[in-house]
């Protein structure tokens, strides 16, 4: 069984418990908890739109994400008639302010917490946002009582910026999400898959120029750790993508530093990004399987940059049937996907783990494309093994970090911060807790 149909079981055994619900037609909003989260919100919250013709077995979700200044309610205000024909059931993220974990321009999770070493350290912690939006498909799925529904994914301005770097980052650190077609429309800039261009340092986020952490002493502050090998770029070059800008989109966006390379406005910088991945795709040894649209006569406006038509008489606009009626291609997954679950006397999949003082701790290792493994099991331990047995010789709580490599030296790195609880004589009140303090007797 492949890992992600395996965390897909795993979600259903999870929750099956749970009361059925079905998702309202029309307006709703609905809200996920993202586990790992310290110091902050862990609350993703997000709009939901069903079109009376939605068909419960066969319609798809469209995803959307929004600009500056909007919210996932405007753009699914904007964009619904697509939907109704589409029959799409439209999901709007929360983007800014409360009720979001996400930030848009690094499609990125940020999260506070010590460095795990006993140092009082703050460190500031990052993982992808497909962790998130993971979350959020897998709870459409349960309240729809479906196992698997197509997706669409587009963004506007910021959001697209979202998109676009989901869309990379995800080739390292992927979703269970089937995207049958993601589309980003006139963002700011974008990340070239480089680490210089034209003779400028790359850095995050206009590159894959990764920077050191802000604290030396801090371990692996991003999740996305070594996430630019050879192998995820050349996915990236072979995803179902579309970037599409407005030829109107070309006011001055400024110049200097990294974004001001790639071009001096929107429209430039478009066409400088999607031409330096159809060179660089050559280089690597592969061909870019993009689409690339400038919507004729529009300016930055997304309900004019996703509602325009080639012709007035055309059934469907220029983004619309890029996003639904482009053949979808499969990606081959080349990289090292590092995943794991742990359980103690009872076989039990979960975001958090209890176990008791003194027991086994059992670690199953699903990782794929990998050859070689590193376990940090959070008390200055460490493992080779491929799927390690481990006890823990104090109660408390930890984090466990696991590293896959390939044969050529490209690796991935999953942590669960705060993911297994060595029970000392704890009443069974506090074990079933969300947040509990561990202490000894």
């Amino acid at each position: 069984m492949s890992k992600l149909n395996y965390l897909h079981l795993a979600f259903i055994c999870t929750v099956v418990q749970l009361p059925a619900q079905v998702i309202p037609y029309g307006l709703s909003k609905d809200s996920i908890v993202v586990p790992g989260i310290m110091n902050s919100s862990k609350v993703q919250s997000y709009y939901q739109y069903k079109p009376l013709n939605y068909d419960s077995t066969s319609s798809p979700i469209w995803i959307v994400v929004h600009g500056d200044g909007g919210t996932g309610a405007g753009t699914i205000n904007n964009l619904s008639t697509i939907a109704d024909r589409r029959g799409a059931l439209m999901v709007g993220l929360t983007m800014h302010g409360a009720g979001t974990t996400m930030q848009t321009l690094t499609s990125l999770v940020s999260t506070t917490d010590s460095n795990g070493f006993g140092q009082i350290v703050n460190c500031e912690y990052y993982f992808a946002g497909s962790v998130v939006l993971d979350k959020v498909y897998r709870r459409i799925c349960y309240l729809e009582s479906r196992d698997s529904i197509n997706c669409y994914l587009s963004g506007f301005s910021s959001g697209a910026q979202f998109v676009t770097r989901y869309m990379l980052i995800r080739q390292a650190y992927p979703d269970s999400i089937p995207i049958r077609m993601a589309l980003s429309m006139s963002p700011l800039g974008y990340t070239f898959p480089t680490d210089t261009f034209l003779g400028t340092a790359m850095p995050w986020v206009c590159g894959t120029l990764m920077l050191p952490p802000q604290f030396a002493d801090c371990y692996h502050t991003r999740l996305f750790f070594n996430w630019n090998c050879n192998e995820h770029i050349l996915k990236y070059y072979n995803e179902n993508y579309a970037v599409c800008i407005g030829d109107q989109d070309i006011a001055w966006q400024g110049t200097g530093g990294c974004y001001g390379v790639t071009g001096t406005t929107r429209l430039e910088r478009a066409r400088n990004f999607y031409a330096f991945c159809d060179s660089n795709a050559v280089t690597r040894g592969t061909v870019l399987n993009w689409q690339y649209a400038e919507i004729p006569g529009a300016g930055h406006n997304e309900y004019t940059l996703f509602q325009t038509k080639w012709l007035p008489t055309d059934t469907s606009t220029i983004a619309e049937r890029i996003l639904f009626e482009t053949p979808y291609h499969p990606v081959t997954d080349l990289s090292p996907v590092s995943y794991f679950y742990a359980y103690s006397n009872v076989d039990s999949i979960a975001d958090t783990v209890f176990v008791n003082f003194g027991d086994t701790v059992h670690f199953v290792n699903l990782s794929q494309n990998a050859t070689s493994y590193y376990w940090e099991f959070g008390d200055s331990t460490f493992s080779t093994s491929t799927n390690p047995d481990h006890v823990y010789a104090t109660p408390g709580a930890y984090t466990v970090e696991l590293t896959a490599q390939n044969s050529t030296g490209c690796d991935n790195w999953y942590v669960r911060r705060h993911f297994l609880y060595v029970l000392g004589t704890v009443g069974l009140a506090e074990k079933n807790q969300t947040s509990i303090q561990i202490s000894t007797k």
